[in-house]
């Protein structure tokens, strides 16, 4: 009896090491599915060549800070970022130059932004909705000027069409509203009526 209760003992430590080792690997492939769908979450939000937020990410989170705004009786400022005259970048220097030109112009105006629920997105082709809430207007001038001068200034896109004596140019347009009516239903053409 002795010895069978050693051995039942013994296949009791084997059975939960068993455990212990499954449930390890369990709590690190349910990980792994984390990650992955948080890639893929991302993904599905971002643009695919310039990285910065898309379309779809953009109107879902104007939406989303129309609301907050409305609630809490804050502004929401839009900054419309467009590539001057992109066609030409393309036709002249090719779709290549000009996709870099886009990335890099991303680039420049995600540094600009330092808090976690600015955005830079992707609207259309070559036009970059900036949107940032809680900001003054006198702010958020600062702010286009800031991302107007960077990329003027900046080495790599002057590089990248050096050789063509030309300069891309950018501009941007701002708009800052504070609703202040309720609004059950709207789209997003009815938030820019507004503003």
């Amino acid at each position: 009896t002795n010895n069978s209760l050693i051995q039942h003992h013994q296949e009791h430590l084997d059975l939960e090491a068993i455990i212990n080792e499954r449930t390890f690997e369990l709590n690190v492939t349910l990980r792994e599915l984390q990650e992955t769908n948080l890639q893929l979450q991302e993904q599905a939000t971002n643009d695919a060549l310039t990285g910065v937020k898309n379309r779809k990410f953009f109107d879902q989170r104007l939406i989303a800070e129309y609301r907050l705004s409305r609630r809490q009786h804050t502004p929401i400022t839009l900054l419309l970022l467009d590539v001057d005259k992109f066609k030409l970048v393309n036709d002249n220097y090719g779709h290549l130059t000009g996709d870099k030109v886009l990335i890099e112009i991303c680039n420049i105006a995600s540094k600009m932004l330092k808090r976690p629920n600015d955005y830079v997105c992707r609207y259309g082709g070559e036009e970059f909705p900036i949107l940032v809430t809680g900001l003054s207007e006198e702010d958020t001038l600062f702010l286009g000027n800031k991302v107007l001068n960077a990329v003027r200034n900046n080495e790599k896109v002057i590089q990248l069409v050096a050789k063509y004596k030309r300069k891309i140019t950018v501009s941007i347009g701002i708009s800052t509203f504070k609703p202040n009516e309720p609004v059950d239903e709207f789209t997003n053409e009815e938030i820019f009526r507004i503003s």
